[in-house]
């Protein structure tokens, strides 16, 4: 044997191999050094053609199977794997019996450790992994060692902290993936993305993406966008939408906001519009400053400015601006109406400028009303209607005309009654002015009830008072 520091022992394989064969078989073999000496065996092959023949030897471990003797079950070799002058390289390999055959097991290089099965340690395992590389993607849920983030991208305190509390330390990824997919990221500037592909072609900036292709090519500031797609497109500022494909196709609109799914769907170039609702606006596309609260609210107007409609499918098929549409349905008559006033369910104005409370509908008509003080009070206080005042220079102030409804082919006209609540008269009628008739034709007598009317005689206009 040959020592490092020049002192040598010579002890024949062959002798030790024999020592090995008579040894006992009911005892182990051993290899003895007396003294401070180490013990060490020497297998040398002395080859001319290393690079033909690189096997250095083996130990091999015999037993016997069940019925046959002599069974190789694990085996130690060496090799000799670059045999270069000065830049020599060799090889450990290590083989267990699997199966009844041969099987490597560990094989150690110059380069590392490769082990052929699945490695355990009741300790754990140490270092930051940044080279693990060629994992089979089986034992990582089905993906490969590339789609998931190196302990040096995450920190080393990523998991484990210093006092070794979980979850205490920094991430500094870049993003996470699932499936491949980028699920959290937080690009550009003060953006938080969450969800495959949302924010992915963004250049925006303070944004909050979250769903599946959630502000997608968002390019615009300040924009909240939650849902599968919503706000994909858009390019303006200050947009909230929430809802699958909540605004979108929003492009250079500014300060939206859509709150269900669909809302505000087709809407490129309005701005100033509020919208909450699954459809409401749906086929809105460049209008303004519209407020649509309730299920198809405005779901047909596309270019209508300055609406309010509060109500399921409320102006769904109105197509006009500037209404105020409260109740269920509420609606224009015809589709282009405008500057009109509906309250009640399916109330439906007719003409531009029109105010209709309660509705031709067996659930949204009204046949009472009250103002001002509630229906009773224990101090009621008087209520003056007015027709607008003039609001300046010699200007006449408007009419207040009370008229009852038209008839219908040979039906009768409605009449204006006054202090008569249908069952019980009520009070008097009174004026502190002239009271002022303009001329008629002479009405139709109906019994019990006083005519008064003005009439052109000629020359002269007279008032007349009949009683029948």
């Amino acid at each position: 044997m040959n020592y490092p520091n020049g002192r040598s022992r010579w002890l024949a394989a062959g002798i030790a191999a024999l020592a090995v064969s008579l040894a006992p078989l009911s005892q182990g073999a051993s290899l003895e050094v007396a003294g401070d000496e180490e013990a060490r065996l020497d297998l040398f092959v002395n080859s001319s053609s290393p690079e033909t023949s690189p096997s250095l030897g083996a130990v091999q471990l015999y037993g016997n199977a069940q019925t046959t003797t002599r069974v190789l079950y694990g085996a130690i070799q060496g090799e000799a794997a670059r045999p270069v002058d000065g830049d020599e390289d060799g090889e450990l390999l290590v083989s267990v019996a699997a199966n009844g055959a041969a099987s490597e097991i560990v094989r150690v290089t110059s380069a590392g450790l490769t082990v052929n099965g699945a490695v355990s340690a009741s300790d754990g395992f140490s270092g930051d992994g940044a080279g693990l590389t060629g994992v089979d993607a089986d034992h990582l849920g089905g993906y490969a060692v590339s789609d998931f983030a190196s302990s040096a991208t995450l920190g080393f305190y990523a998991l484990l902290d210093s006092t070794n509390q979980p979850f205490t330390g920094h991430v500094q990824a870049t993003e996470f993936r699932i499936g491949g997919n980028a699920v959290l990221q937080a690009p550009g500037t003060q953006n938080v993305m969450v969800g495959a592909y949302a924010g992915s072609g963004s250049s925006g900036s303070y944004g909050t993406y979250v769903g599946y292709e959630a502000g997608k090519y968002n390019s615009g500031s300040v924009a909240t966008l939650v849902g599968v797609r919503a706000g994909a497109n858009n390019t303006g500022s200050e947009l909230t939408a929430v809802g699958a494909c909540a605004g979108y196709a929003q492009t250079s609109g500014a300060r939206n906001v859509y709150v269900g799914n669909n809302a505000g769907l087709s809407n490129t170039s309005g701005s100033y519009n509020t919208m909450l609702g699954c459809w409401c606006g749906g086929s809105l596309n460049g209008a303004h400053y519209n407020t649509f609260l309730g299920f198809a609210t405005g779901a047909s107007d596309v270019s209508g400015h300055a609406n309010v409609y509060v109500g399921q499918s409320s102006g769904n098929t109105c197509t006009g601006g500037y209404n105020t549409f409260v109740g269920r349905e509420t609606d224009g008559a015809s589709a282009a109406i405008n500057y009109s006033i509906a309250v009640g369910q399916r109330a439906k104005p007719t003409a531009n400028r029109q105010v209709v409370i309660g509705g031709d509908d067996a659930n949204g008509y009204v046949t009472d009303g009250y103002i001002g003080h509630g229906v009773n009070s224990a101090t009621p206080t008087a209520f003056t209607l007015h027709a607008t005042d003039a609001a300046s220079g010699n200007t006449n102030g408007a009419d207040l005309r009370f008229v009852g409804g038209k008839k219908a082919g040979t039906g009768t006209d409605g009449e204006v009654v006054l202090g008569y609540d249908g069952t019980t008269a009520v009070g008097a009628v009174r004026s502190t002015t002239c009271m002022k008739f303009d001329a008629t034709s002479t009405p139709t007598a109906v019994a019990g009830k006083a005519l008064i009317w003005s009439q052109t005689l000629g020359a002269t206009t007279e008032m007349r008072v009949v009683s029948v």
